[in-house]
C-alpha cells in the first residue's frame, strides 16, 4: 500500500530529525511546558531527548548554574525530577541521567504534556501530510 509506505518514509524522517524514541503510541517527540521549582515557567515549549537505556523521554532546562530534568514514560506520565551540573546539560545520557542528583516527583513539573507521536496505522491527508496522535 503507498500510503502505508509513505508514512513509514515520514517517520523515519521525523526520527532524523526531533530525535523521537519509541513508544506505546508510536514513534514520538514529546513537549510541554516546564516549570521552575519556583512556578516560573524556564521553557513554554520543551522538547524532550529520549534515552533508550532507561526508557524514558527526558526535558532539560539549564537556569541557576543547574541542569534541571524532568522524564515521562511512553505514555506521557510524568516519572521523576532529577538534577546536575549544567555542565553537562548539552549531553543529556543514559549515565548522566543515572548519577544526576534526585528531586521530589514535581519539583520541577511539567504542564500540558505533548507527546506528538506519529504510527505507520496514522492517515495520510496528501503527499507530505501525517496525522499526529
Amino acid at each position: 500500500d503507498v500510503q502505508l509506505s509513505q508514512c513509514l518514509d515520514m517517520v523515519d524522517t521525523l526520527s532524523a530529525y526531533l530525535s523521537p524514541g519509541p513508544s506505546e503510541l508510536g514513534v514520538c517527540a514529546p513537549t510541554a511546558r516546564f516549570l521552575q521549582n519556583t512556578g516560573l515557567v524556564m521553557n513554554e515549549n520543551a522538547a524532550a531527548t529520549y534515552i533508550q537505556e532507561v526508557e524514558l523521554y527526558v526535558f532539560a532546562e539549564v537556569q541557576g548554574g543547574w541542569c534541571k530534568m524532568a522524564a515521562v514514560d511512553g505514555t506521557g506520565t510524568f516519572t521523576a525530577n532529577k538534577y546536575m551540573a549544567s555542565s553537562l546539560c548539552g549531553s543529556i545520557t543514559a549515565e548522566n541521567w543515572v548519577s544526576a542528583n534526585g528531586a521530589t516527583l514535581g519539583f520541577y513539573p511539567l504542564q500540558n504534556i505533548q507527546m506528538n507521536c506519529v504510527t505507520a496505522e496514522s492517515p495520510l491527508y496528501g503527499a507530505g501530510d501525517w496525522t499526529l496522535v
